[in-house]
């Protein structure tokens, strides 16, 4: 599902069980289903384990380890906040604090690919010993920084490197960047060109050091006798940027360095060997693909295509826009004549492709605090719509810049192609919009996961774990004067 639909847009929201998952949906047509993930955001409280027999974590035990002392802790500052005692509800919360950034760190470092290919190869094994037809997802999290490939993959793209940079410590290494005070989540790069080269190839290196595990996957469905019958698909949930776009990492754009993710697909004798699919496609178009190859029925609503039958759909993939959504929640203040007032603003970006063209949208929206004096109210709010009408809308043609320079943007859409494509972006903007879902809240008693994504660095210890009931559906892009509801 398209993010506009499904609705999921921050870090404390999980999908409505209304939307069910590949794994509920084969499981319903027969399936044995298993998952071995490796990262914090594929938990189950956040809706993933949903439709698999069995959900298994494969953190190192330092990781492990943290949980267990961060879901102790969460239980004890539940009871002591039930018993009135402020106090020891208050220190509990300190030390919580101190656990969370310890397992973000944990997290970061944590190697924990081995541990995850084990954890697969029992479930082939069991899965082998049965005629049933079964999913097996594997989630692999070292790629994500830090970057600290083991030997030899440390070095294999970069073996001249004589110098002392690390992929250590990534987004918060002084050498590499530090913030931009004036750009919420921004960064003024300091590593030289040298350095960062270095680090390009660790990134490199982590790829193929977990490339070298999803072998040993492929090289065991071979020896068992699976390989011809199994559907093997390969996709990752983003990339990251060095700078491209004047950051490092993810989660602060829709350049395409984040975006732009591999989806590859094996079958033998059903998909081609060796086939490129033209066009555009998206991972929207996994699970739609994965049914109609399995004989299953699509749940509606459903924004992706079946990639199926290859090489007969770049026509229909030529014609359909894509669509990328980001929302970040920041705090800050609003200075007015009367007060200063707290406030948490969310900035929305949305990238756009169509062909080679790519429209990218910002808006910002502020949300008020609940508390505020009703004249006070009033004034803020007319502020906040005004911030909310001031839409930034460009374009580029990744034909012309395909290195997405922020200089080859224009917000100039005079141009015949640019015109057009926001023509095609806003029909599909308001189909999508149309098939919203309700969005369905984490429990905030469950404190032990808003932990580590503190840690981690997603997310503010103050954020609250609700939103707006609808999320921060905006109107179609170019529509300036539609004021969301709150």
């Amino acid at each position: 599902m398209s993010p506009l639909i499904h609705g999921v847009e921050t870090d404390l929201q999980t999908m409505s069980s209304g939307s069910p998952t590949l794994a509920e949906v084969l499981r319903g047509s027969g399936y044995r289903t298993a998952g071995v993930f490796s990262g914090p955001y594929l938990e189950s409280v956040w809706g993933f384990g949903r439709g698999f027999d069995r959900y298994s974590a494969a953190y190192g035990p330092p990781v492990a380890a943290s949980s267990t002392l961060l879901v102790r802790l969460s239980n004890e500052i539940v009871e002591a906040d039930r018993a009135g005692d402020a106090a020891m509800a208050e220190e509990l919360r300190w030390l919580r604090r101190a656990g969370a950034a310890r397992i973000g760190q944990l997290s970061s470092a944590d190697v924990s690919s081995a541990r995850v290919t084990a954890q697969a190869l029992d479930e082939l094994a069991r899965f082998g010993a049965t005629p049933d037809p079964w999913f097996l997802f594997v989630h692999y999290f070292d790629v994500h920084y830090d970057y600290a490939p083991p030997p030899p993959f440390d070095r294999r793209f970069d073996p001249a490197y004589a110098g002392y940079m690390t992929g250590v410590g990534f987004t918060s290494n002084a050498e590499i960047a530090v913030p931009d005070p004036s750009v919420p989540d921004g960064y003024v790069r300091r590593v030289s060109n040298r350095d960062l080269e270095h680090l390009r190839a660790l990134y490199a290196g982590e790829a193929a050091w977990v490339d070298e595990h999803v072998g040993q996957l492929l090289t065991r469905l071979d020896a068992v006798g699976l390989t011809d019958r199994t559907l093997v698909i390969v996709v990752s949930d983003h990339g990251d940027e060095f700078f491209e776009q004047g950051g490092i990492g993810h989660r602060r754009n829709v350049a395409e360095a984040v975006i732009r993710v591999p989806v590859l697909l094996r079958l033998p004798g059903r998909l081609p060997a060796g086939h490129a699919e033209p066009g555009l496609t998206s991972l929207t178009d996994v699970m739609p693909t994965v049914l109609d190859l399995v004989g299953g029925a699509n749940p509606a609503p459903m924004s992706g295509r079946s990639l199926l039958p290859l090489g007969h759909r770049a026509e229909e993939g030529e014609k359909r826009p894509l669509l990328s959504r980001l929302v970040r929640i920041f705090d800050g203040v609003m200075h007015t004549d009367e007060t200063n007032v707290p406030m948490r603003t969310a900035v929305v970006q949305e990238a756009f492709r169509f062909r080679s063209m790519k429209i990218v949208r910002r808006r910002r929206w502020m949300l008020l605090p609940p508390a505020l004096p009703e004249a006070v109210r009033e004034r803020v709010q007319r502020e906040a719509n005004e911030e909310f009408r001031r839409e930034e809308l460009v374009w580029i043609d990744l034909a012309q810049s395909p290195e997405e320079s922020p200089s080859a943007y224009s917000a100039d859409f005079r141009d015949p192609r640019a015109h057009h494509a926001l023509g095609v972006v806003r029909s599909r903007y308001r189909t999508l919009r149309a098939a919203r879902t309700l969005v369905v809240g984490t429990d905030p008693k469950d404190a032990i996961l808003r932990s580590k994504l503190v840690g981690l660095g997603y997310l503010q210890e103050s954020e609250a774990p609700t939103s707006p009931r609808q999320g921060f559906l905006l109107p179609a892009p170019g529509d300036r004067d539609s004021i969301p509801q709150p």
